[in-house]
C-alpha cells in the first residue's frame, strides 16, 4: 500500500471486499443446496491427519496440506469424519464458521473460500455422476424384468430430483417422504427372485434416530454392546465387510474384538455350514466349561445344536472352539450368565443354560432365539479409534443397551462365550491386536440376497417390532444388505442408507477410491523420504 493515495487505497479495499462477498455468496448459495440434500458430498473423500499401520504398530502424522482449515472445515462437513463422509446437513454452518475463522486470522479469505467451493463442486459433480451411473444400471435392470411388474423404471426415479433416492432428508418431518421417494429404488435392491410384501420389507427399516452415533473423536468412548457399521466405501475393497455390522464383544487397553452379526450363512460344498461341521474342523475333544455342570468334550457339550446353522463373524479363526465360536440369544432370562447386552439379548453363557432354554422353546413348537457366530475381527484400541475418526466405521449405539446392561457385561466375559474365560484369560490367550480391523483391503460387490428359512422367519417376524434395535439388528429376518442399510437410516444417515449398490456402479465407486489412494500414496512417499519422516512415531 506504500505510495497509494487514500482515494486508492479505498478503492483497492472496496474491490477486495466485493470480490470476497461475491465469493462467500456462491459458497452459501452450494452450501444450502447441500444442507437440503446432503446426498450431494455422500462420495466426499477427506485427507487423514493420521494413518494407522497395523504390520509395525505405527501411528502416521501426516503434516498439514496447503489449506489445513479448509481440511478442519471438510471435516465438519462430513460429520467429522477424516476421510469417508457421513453428512447430515451440517454445511452452511461449518462453511460460515470458517469465514469468521479466517477473517480473524487474517487469512486469504477468497482463495480459501474458492478452495473449499472446488473441492465440494468436485465432490457433487461425482455424486451427480453416480446417479446417473445407478439410473443407467437400474434401467437396464428393470428392462429385463418389466414384464413381471416387479420392479419399476429406475430412469423415471433419477431423472426427478424430488423422488430421487439421493434427495433424503434428515429432518424428522420430512422422514416418510424420504422412505417413499426411495420405496422403488429400494426395490432393485434386492436383485432377482421372488420379492416379498413392500410393507414386510420396510418394516425391516429402522426409524431414523432409533441408534446413536457417536461422532468421532480422538478418544472414543468405545463400549460392549456398541455398533460399528461399515461405511458404504470402506468396505468395497474387502468383502468381508462390505454390508456388514459388527456388535463389540470385547473391550480393554489392548485389544478390541467385534463379531459380524448381519453375517451369511457360513458354506461349505454348497450346504450350509452346521455346528458339526466346525466340531470337525477344529477338533470336537476340546473341554468346554459348562458352568454348575463341570466340563464335557465339545461333542458332549453341542449335542443338541450339531444341525444349527452358523453365521460368518468375520475373519480371524484361532484354531480353538473356545476362542471362534460365539453364540447371541434372547434368553437372558434363563441364562443368567451371558453378558446383558439389553433386556433380552445375550452374548455367550453356560451352555447348560443355553441348552435348557432352546429345549424350552423347541417344545413350544419355535425356533430358539439362538445365532452361532464363527470368527471375529480384532484390533488394537488405537487402530480401532484412528479408523473410527478416518469413518471407515459408523460408531452407534442402541438406547436398548442400558447402562446397566453396560456394566453387566464389562464385569462378565466379554471376549469368549465361555463362563471360565475373563477378559483377562483372554488377553493371555492373545485376542486383538490389529488382524480384522479396517475395512478396506482385497474385491468385492453387493452382498448376495439371502435370507433366513421359513422357520425361523415365522418364529421371529414381530421381534423386529417389538425388540430394541440392537435385538432388531442381530435378529433381523432379512438379508445382509438390508439389514446393513437398516442400521444406517437407524443413525440418521439416508445419504449413506440409500447410497446405490451393484456391479456397475461399485465399479465406479472403486475408480473413486482407487484414484484417492493413490494421492493418498504419493503424499506417504514423499513423507517418508522428506524432512517430515519423524512424525512416524510408535504409539
Amino acid at each position: 500500500m506504500a505510495g497509494k493515495t487514500p482515494l486508492q487505497r479505498i478503492r483497492r479495499w472496496i474491490m477486495q471486499s466485493g470480490s470476497e462477498r461475491s465469493a462467500c455468496r456462491a459458497l452459501l448459495r452450494l452450501t444450502r443446496e447441500i444442507d437440503a440434500d446432503p446426498d450431494r458430498v455422500s462420495l466426499l473423500l477427506g485427507r487423514p491427519p493420521r494413518l494407522f499401520n497395523p504390520d509395525a504398530n505405527n501411528v502416521l502424522h501426516k503434516p498439514p496440506g496447503q489449506f489445513p482449515f479448509v481440511d478442519d472445515t471438510l471435516c465438519a462437513i462430513a460429520g467429522g469424519s477424516t476421510e469417508y463422509a457421513a453428512p447430515q446437513s451440517e454445511c452452511t454452518r461449518a462453511v460460515r464458521s470458517h469465514i469468521t475463522r479466517a477473517k480473524t486470522l487474517g487469512l486469504p479469505l477468497e482463495v480459501e473460500l474458492k478452495e473449499l467451493g472446488r473441492r465440494l463442486e468436485a465432490a457433487r459433480a461425482v455424486a451427480m455422476h453416480l446417479e446417473v451411473v445407478a439410473g443407467t444400471h437400474q434401467e437396464i435392470e428393470s428392462r429385463g424384468r418389466a414384464s413381471s411388474g416387479r420392479v419399476q423404471d429406475a430412469a423415471t426415479t433419477s431423472s426427478s430430483a424430488s423422488t430421487s433416492p439421493f434427495s433424503s432428508s434428515t429432518s424428522s418431518s420430512s422422514s416418510s417422504s424420504s422412505s417413499s421417494s426411495s420405496s422403488s429404488f429400494c426395490s432393485s435392491l434386492r436383485g432377482g427372485g421372488e420379492r416379498a410384501d413392500e410393507h414386510a420389507f420396510f418394516e425391516a427399516w429402522l426409524q431414523p434416530g432409533s441408534l446413536k452415533r457417536i461422532p468421532p473423536q480422538r478418544k472414543n468412548d468405545l463400549k460392549v454392546g456398541d455398533l460399528l457399521i461399515t461405511h458404504p466405501l470402506s468396505g468395497l475393497f474387502q468383502p468381508v465387510f462390505d454390508n456388514a455390522v459388527l456388535l463389540v464383544t470385547h473391550v480393554s487397553t489392548t485389544a478390541v474384538r467385534a463379531i459380524v452379526v448381519n453375517g451369511l450363512e457360513s458354506s461349505k460344498k454348497d450346504r450350509s455350514t452346521k455346528v458339526a461341521d466346525v466340531l470337525a474342523t477344529v477338533g470336537s475333544d476340546e473341554w468346554i466349561d459348562m458352568g454348575p455342570d463341570g466340563k464335557l468334550f465339545a461333542s458332549d457339550a453341542f449335542t443338541v445344536f450339531l444341525a444349527d446353522p452358523v453365521y460368518e463373524g468375520g475373519p480371524v479363526l484361532d484354531g480353538s472352539l473356545v476362542r471362534d465360536l460365539s453364540w447371541v440369544h434372547k434368553h437372558t432370562t434363563f441364562v443368567e450368565s451371558s453378558n446383558r447386552l439389553s433386556k433380552n439379548l445375550g452374548l455367550g453363557g453356560s451352555l447348560t443354560e443355553v441348552t435348557r432354554a432352546a429345549a424350552a422353546q423347541r417344545a413350544e413348537g419355535k425356533e430358539p432365539d439362538l445365532k452361532f457366530i464363527y470368527g471375529c475381527a480384532t484390533w488394537t484400541p488405537t487402530q480401532l479409534e484412528i479408523e473410527i475418526e478416518r469413518g471407515v466405521w459408523i460408531h452407534a449405539r442402541s438406547p436398548g443397551a442400558t447402562e446397566q446392561a453396560q456394566t453387566t457385561a464389562r464385569t462378565k466375559s466379554s471376549s469368549s462365550c465361555y463362563p471360565s474365560s475373563s477378559p483377562e484369560e483372554a488377553e493371555e490367550r492373545g485376542e486383538g491386536g490389529g488382524e480384522g480391523g479396517g475395512g478396506e483391503g482385497g474385491g468385492g460387490g453387493a452382498a448376495p440376497d439371502r435370507t433366513h428359512s421359513a422357520s425361523s422367519t415365522s418364529s421371529r417376524s414381530s421381534s423386529s417390532s417389538s425388540s430394541c434395535p440392537l435385538e432388531a439388528l442381530v435378529f433381523s429376518n432379512f438379508d445382509r444388505e438390508t439389514t446393513w442399510r437398516s442400521a444406517l437410516l437407524g443413525t440418521s444417515l439416508p445419504s449413506l442408507a440409500f447410497m446405490p449398490r451393484g456391479k456397475g456402479v461399485d465399479g465406479f465407486l472403486r475408480h473413486i477410491l482407487d484414484a484417492h489412494h493413490d494421492v493418498c500414496s504419493h503424499e506417504l512417499l514423499s513423507l517418508g523420504r522428506g524432512p517430515d519422516a519423524k512424525t512416524v512415531r510408535k504409539e
